[in-house]
């Protein structure tokens, strides 16, 4: 589960770094903080975190978050499913 993780942070951060390759890492991580909340408070930064945060920057503002995304799919298929029982 870690090695997932980690693998998907660094394609995350890859992408990012590709699009301002002048950055250091360690800007990278002070402008992640500063949009979550936590200006140059790194240990507010755990995996998830950051994942999260890197997945959502480019998200359009009525995107949904993934993990609702995914309940409200399974919410609907469920619901779908016991109209057409009915």
């Amino acid at each position: 589960m870690k090695c997932e993780r980690l693998e998907e942070l660094l394609e995350l951060l890859g992408e990012h770094w590709r699009k301002n390759p002048d950055l250091h890492l360690i800007d990278i991580l002070q402008q992640l903080s500063v949009e979550v909340g936590e200006p140059d408070n790194f240990k507010a930064l755990s995996d998830e975190v950051l994942i999260y945060q890197l997945k959502m920057r480019n998200a359009g503002k009525f995107e949904p978050i993934p993990g609702i995304k995914k309940i409200m799919k399974m919410i609907l298929k469920r619901l779908y499913c016991e109209l057409v029982e009915f």
